[in-house]
């Protein structure tokens, strides 16, 4: 969302965490990767290396998540898994930090 709205304050507007979560997100992404997703060009913050190539792959990543969530709507809440009505209830947590986006 940072990427697409060009600072963390709009971003923030946009999402439902305050700009020191989505800070933090990002701190965590720079420490994922080794290098800074975003830089800043002039008051807009845009991909850089990394986060352009990790940008592209994002908006694919969310337009299956939309697509999923079509679906799921189409199946009256439940999507057949080999037999097994699964829900995103259903699926264990990991425990790893997530890094949020928004569509």
């Amino acid at each position: 969302m940072v990427a697409r709205e060009g600072s963390i304050a709009q971003a923030s507007k946009q999402l439902p965490l305050g700009q020191p979560t989505i800070i933090g997100q990002i701190r965590a992404l720079e420490n994922a990767i080794g290098e800074k997703p975003l830089t800043r060009s002039g008051r807009s913050l845009v991909p850089d290396g990394g986060g352009a190539y990790g940008l592209r792959y994002a908006n694919e990543i969310f337009a299956a998540s939309d697509a999923g969530a079509r679906a799921k709507k189409e199946f009256a809440g439940s999507i057949d898994a080999g037999g097994k009505a699964t829900t995103a209830s259903s699926i264990p947590k990991t425990g790893n930090t997530a890094i949020t986006f928004s569509t």
